[in-house]
Order: C-alpha cells, then sequence, then structure tokens
C-alpha cells in the first residue's frame, strides 16, 4: 500500500498556563494500493520520528490499527505510546510510515511547525518575575520584519458550490476583512474563486465547509491561474455526508506572487447550509500572513 500525506499537526489546546501540553501529534492520511484505489480496511500502522531524512535511529515509535475508509485515515500519535520528554520539539523531526508488512513509505514527512508549540510546555515552570539573559537576544526588531495582516472570505450562498467537480474552485462572495488588500487580492478563476498573495511572506491557509457529501478537499496553488496544482499537505476528508470539513497548509511567497484555490480532490462537492443564524456561512477561509 501507499500513503498520500494530508495534513500533519499537532495537538496543543490546554485549560490554562498550568496545564499540561498535551505530547501528541494529529496525522490525517489517504491511503490507497499500488494501483491507486483508495483503502477501505483496518491496517496496523507503524509510526515513527526521526531526526533525519533517511536512515539513523527512530527516537519514538508506536504501532497502530487504523481504520481507513474511501482511504481516509486519522491517527493521534502518541496515543498508544506516551511521545517520551527526550523528544525536544526543538531541531527538525521527521515521521516514518509503515503498513503491514511493507517497507516503510518514502519520503519521511517533515513534522509540521505547530508540533514544536510542544517546546512551549517548558515556559510553564517560570515564575512571573522570570527574565530572559540578554545572550540569548540576537539582532533587532527593523522595519523589514513588519507587513504582517490578515483576510478572511466567506461564502453565505449555496448555488455556486453546490455541485462543484475536483479541480473547480469553490466560490466566495463576501469579504470579511482583510488588512493588506495589496498583498491578498480575491478575483474570478478556475470556475469560483481564486486567490493572489501578492508579497513575500508566509501564508497560513485555514479553509472549512459544510458539506452533503463525502469526499477530500484541498488547495491548488501555481504560478497563475488556470494551472495550478495540488498541495497534498492541505487535504482533508470525510467518508460520510452532512458533516464539517477542515483544512489547513502554508504558502511561502519567495518572489513572484502566488495563485491558489479551494477545490474538490475526490468526489464532486455539494456545500450545505451551516445555520440559520444571521452571519451564518457554508464556506470560510482564513489567511494569515505571518512573515
Amino acid at each position: 500500500m501507499r500513503a498520500i500525506i494530508l495534513l500533519l499537526a499537532a495537538a496543543l489546546c490546554c485549560g490554562n498556563v498550568h496545564a499540561q501540553v498535551p505530547r501528541k501529534i494529529n496525522y490525517q492520511g489517504y491511503l490507497t494500493n499500488p494501483g491507486g484505489t483508495p483503502v477501505n480496511a483496518t491496517v496496523s500502522m507503524a509510526l515513527k520520528l526521526y531526526d533525519v531524512v533517511t536512515g539513523g535511529a527512530a527516537l519514538y515509535a508506536e504501532t497502530q490499527n487504523v481504520t481507513a475508509a474511501n482511504g481516509v485515515f486519522n491517527v493521534i500519535i502518541g496515543s498508544v505510546t506516551p511521545i517520551p520528554g527526550s523528544v525536544l520539539f526543538d531541531q527538525p523531526y521527521y515521521l516514518g510510515i509503515t503498513v503491514g508488512t511493507d517497507a516503510e513509505m518514502t519520503p519521511r514527512q517533515p513534522v509540521a511547525a505547530s508540533a514544536y508549540a510542544i517546546r512551549a510546555a517548558s515556559a510553564e515552570s517560570l515564575a512571573a518575575t522570570a527574565t530572559v539573559p540578554a545572550t540569548q537576544i540576537t539582532g533587532t526588531i527593523t522595519s523589514a520584519m513588519t507587513g504582517t495582516g490578515a483576510a478572511q472570505f466567506v461564502s453565505t450562498v449555496q448555488g455556486p458550490n453546490s455541485s462543484v467537480p475536483p479541480g473547480v474552485a469553490f466560490t466566495f462572495d463576501t469579504q470579511v476583512l482583510n488588512s493588506i488588500p495589496a498583498a491578498i487580492v480575491a478575483s474570478a478563476g478556475n470556475g469560483g474563486t481564486v486567490f493572489t498573495l501578492g508579497a513575500t511572506g508566509t501564508y497560513v491557509l485555514d479553509y472549512e465547509m459544510s458539506l452533503s457529501s463525502a469526499g477530500s478537499f484541498g488547495i491548488y496553488s501555481g504560478a497563475t491561474a488556470p494551472a495550478l496544482s495540488l498541495d497534498v499537505t492541505s487535504i482533508a476528508g470525510a467518508a460520510t455526508a452532512a458533516t464539517w470539513i477542515h483544512g489547513r497548509t502554508l504558502i511561502v511567497v519567495a518572489g513572484s506572487p502566488v495563485v491558489f484555490a479551494v477545490s474538490p480532490v475526490v468526489g464532486t462537492a455539494s456545500v450545505i447550509s451551516a445555520g440559520t443564524a444571521f452571519g451564518s456561512y457554508l464556506i470560510r477561509l482564513t489567511i494569515l500572513k505571518i512573515s
């Protein structure tokens, strides 16, 4: 079997500053057989963390029985065998996956940045009067570090999104906010709405929607529309209808602008109303420019 990576993110919620940060990582994937057919079965899956891309010894390992439905599966790494404190999340780590008796899949997947927030657990032991030694502070804050901001777009009517095939963009009809309109621009394209990220920096893209049909969804990006390619790290999916889908990815704009759209990957999508209250929406896209 082989897996297409969908999403790797850490579960870091805690009740207050004194609560223990969960040392678990939520991992979602899409599993197919060698012929590309989605798997519908429960399989044995070995999950390992490494500090090298290839070779080396695993710093952590556990095995879970994982159920895939139409290829989609979800596991909480650390729920069977706790991730030890010796895994500090203070350097790059990589996830290795082995299904059944197969060889470990390649390439290993880099652990997403959010998982490194586990490192912040050490701050819980600091006193309120604690200080940071000057020797640990380097550089200066300059105007080059500014330019962050956010935008949010929603779909408030079902019509354009009642039957959206794979590769066609969902339609967003309302801009809720946009603090950096020169950097984040929405326009018509790819059968729906495309977004242009025009300023260099790192962007967090977070989408969610209410669906009446099963399937998987993701973000397609590229230099220009309509020539956009699927970002497999952005895919989220569900095997049942009438469900809420949530996906996330990062896009780094290093020079030329990047264009992206949210679109189905498997199955024609039909978006349904999330509620009847004022301000309810069918799809929401949040874009954060963090650097």
